[in-house]
């Protein structure tokens, strides 16, 4: 866990440092063949990633497994992620599309002679990145999983490289503000508190903010109350604060509702438990999938 936030660190820092350029035009060199003017993204390690026709796309990327089919035919892509097609709700979409278990299967990646390869820096060393690029290949980092802060970008990003930068904004958009509506109709004074926890052995681990759970409480309709703290985006919990800020709900995953109560110093614990689904992932576009059913496993038909 310590490690994820490391990676997740050095992403933000990445992704702020670089905010200010991902739109500025380059000279014509950098351009795919036949486009007319400069288009394209620096991506999250700085990389300048020209727009193209691109037809043999490796999306490693989770969040570019469940973009790129609203953006592009499924014939352009030749490899999708193995968490993705094993997990995701949207994985019939990619159904027949080979898969690759690990981002570092340099030699599956080749095989597949793709001309775009997608990740997010959290899937990967950055030596491994850098032995695709001296291979030759156009390697796009995405950078973090936070949510929509980093989702929201990378489809507009995604959507420019691939040559669909109007349908990008437009799915961007979309997605934005369904998730604004979702709880909208809460007064600020009737959000209930709530927390999410997970438990490795004995420990307690949150998701706050800086990490994509933060926004899945936020646009349910939840008050986070690890939020604000200091803490890091993937903090341990001690009992004693967990008693002390008194959730109202506890979100967590499958399967830990009947043991987080278990824990030494839990036992008092009077907040309702609500799990997420196996194979839950709220770093990309099936988030807001996830929102409405946390909002209404809470609220109801409120």
């Amino acid at each position: 866990m310590a490690y994820r936030d490391a990676l997740l660190l050095i992403s933000a820092l990445l992704l702020s440092g670089l905010a200010a350029w991902r739109q500025l035009p380059r000279p014509q060199a950098a351009l795919a063949p036949g486009l007319e003017s400069a288009a394209g993204v620096i991506d999250a390690s700085g990389q300048w990633i020209p727009a193209g026709d691109y037809q043999r796309i490796a999306a490693l990327s989770t969040v570019a497994c469940q973009v790129l089919p609203d953006l592009i035919s499924l014939n352009r892509i030749v490899l999708v992620s193995y968490w993705h097609q094993r997990h995701a709700r949207s994985a019939f979409r990619t159904q027949g599309i080979p898969v690759i278990e690990g981002a570092d299967q340099i030699e599956i990646i080749l095989a597949a002679r793709p001309d775009l390869v997608i990740i997010n820096n959290f899937q990967m060393q950055p030596a491994v990145v850098d032995r695709l690029r001296r291979l030759g290949l156009t390697v796009f980092d995405l950078g973090g999983l936070e949510g929509p802060p980093t989702l929201i970008p990378n489809i507009r990003d995604l959507a420019t490289v691939v040559g669909e930068a109007e349908r990008g904004a437009r799915l961007a958009r979309q997605l934005q503000q369904r998730l604004s509506m979702v709880a909208a109709h809460v007064p600020a004074d009737q959000r209930l508190r709530a927390i999410y926890l997970d438990r490795h052995g004995d420990q307690l681990i949150g998701g706050t903010e800086g990490s994509s759970f933060h926004h899945l409480l936020r646009y349910a309709g939840l008050e986070d109350v690890a939020a604000g703290r200091g803490l890091s985006p993937w903090p341990q919990i001690r009992a004693e604060q967990l008693l002390q800020w008194a959730p109202e709900i506890i979100v967590t995953s499958a399967g830990m509702a009947e043991h987080i109560p278990l824990l030494p110093g839990l036992r008092s614990l009077e907040a309702r438990i609500v799990e997420l689904p196996r194979g839950f992932d709220s770093t990309g576009p099936e988030i807001l999938e996830h929102v409405e059913d946390l909002f209404q496993a809470v609220y109801g038909e409120l």
